[in-house]
């Protein structure tokens, strides 16, 4: 008897299983794992396209806090957002008297205007916080990392070309040299409590974003220049400091040449150019440039390129055919000085060219001659018929 119960409860629990599975199988009917909520990520740009993304960093045991930083030049982030369907986008600032709200949704970029007024961009900060469909909510908190637009010099050109994100600078000053002017220039269109010093001394920007100061020089070959911007915290608790560094390089009293900048790897295609610049100096100023073409990256055993001569080099590039989709190539140049006799090679240059996807057009005019290369010239009081 007993035997024959447990069969009816055995018999009783699967079909309450089946008919369950049935149940949740029909349409209107679904189940959902509620132990786990919906992954969401965010990012910050500058623009919709997501070309210059902002740096996001993780507060050390915040709960969804995070540490926004954007440039001090901007006005309007774009935030994007993956993982759910819709989000409220809430900004306010740091003095809590402007709150700006948007709404965005999953898989697109929503431009949020996130500073108004006297304050809107240099050194303040603030709040933004996201709150989604499913009452997740994300506080980033924005710090706004001090730059310059630009920092020139009456000696010379800095090396690379001045970007406000690049922190490192070159530039080569004659051996008799004792001072150089500098103009540090903020790239906000007010300081905002920014304030640059120069080696440690403050330059006096006034009411304006631009100040130019001199700075005495050693005798030293090489000699580092540090520009500082910097707020005060107690106001500005919300900036990064910046410092850029310039070194100054003089040339070497023993006439050996210094490298300052060397060839540029690249990629091209086929049908494009690519231009290669070397910068050397010595104690003479009299240098000549000779370049080489080489299968490897030994830059020794070259093969000598006829009229290429200068400190900047063009390199005829052959068009690919038949089934070679790809060509390496390494260039590079032996500096030479005349008066000393010295000799510097920069390092090979490798240029990577791919086969264009794009035809060739070769245009001609109605006699067959190729197109004239800087175009026509066609006077006014000239007949176009003629």
């Amino acid at each position: 008897m007993m035997e024959k119960k447990r069969v009816v409860c055995r018999q009783i629990i699967v079909s309450l299983l089946v008919f369950f599975m049935i149940v949740c199988m029909m349409p209107g009917y679904s189940y959902a794992d509620t132990s786990a909520s919906e992954e969401v990520s965010f990012q910050f740009a500058a623009d919709a396209d997501l070309s210059e993304k902002y740096v996001v960093e993780p507060v050390e045991n915040g709960n969804n806090e995070y540490i926004l930083q954007v440039p001090d030049n901007k006005l309007m982030l774009y935030v994007y957002m993956t993982g759910t369907k819709n989000a409220s986008c809430k900004y306010i600032k740091c003095n809590n008297n402007t709150e700006n709200t948007v709404n965005i949704s999953e898989n697109t970029a929503a431009a949020l205007l996130f500073a108004v007024g006297a304050n809107a961009y240099g050194a303040k900060g603030g709040d933004l916080v996201i709150t989604t469909d499913d009452e997740q909510v994300y506080t980033f908190h924005i710090k706004r990392t001090l730059s310059l637009k630009s920092l020139t010099s009456s000696t010379g050109e800095l090396m690379p070309a001045f970007d406000r994100t690049i922190k490192e600078y070159r530039m080569a000053i004659s051996a008799d040299t004792e001072e150089l002017t500098l103009t540090p220039t903020l790239s906000t269109t007010k300081s905002n409590g920014t304030k640059i010093k120069v080696n440690g001394t403050e330059v006096n920007l006034g009411t304006g974003v631009s100040a130019t100061t001199t700075v005495q020089l050693s005798k030293k070959e090489t000699q580092d220049v540090s520009i500082e911007l910097y707020t005060d915290k107690e106001e500005y608790p919300d900036a990064i400091d910046t410092t850029y560094k310039l070194t100054l390089i003089r040339p070497k009293s023993t006439g050996e040449i210094t490298i300052l900048e060397q060839p540029k790897d690249g990629e091209i295609f086929d049908n494009e150019t690519i231009d290669l610049h070397v910068t050397a100096i010595d104690n003479t100023g009299s240098l000549s440039y000779q370049w080489y073409e080489s299968e490897s990256a030994d830059a020794n055993n070259g093969a000598l390129i006829e009229g290429a001569t200068g400190n900047t080099f063009t390199p005829e590039i052959e068009k690919l055919s038949g089934e070679k989709n790809d060509s390496t190539k390494y260039y590079y140049c032996v500096i030479s000085a005349e008066e000393s006799k010295q000799t510097a090679t920069t390092k090979a240059a490798c240029i990577k060219i791919k086969k264009s996807p794009y035809p060739v057009l070769n245009l001609t005019m109605g006699n067959g001659e190729p197109l004239p290369k800087d175009g026509f010239e066609l006077p006014v009081e000239k007949d176009v018929s003629d």
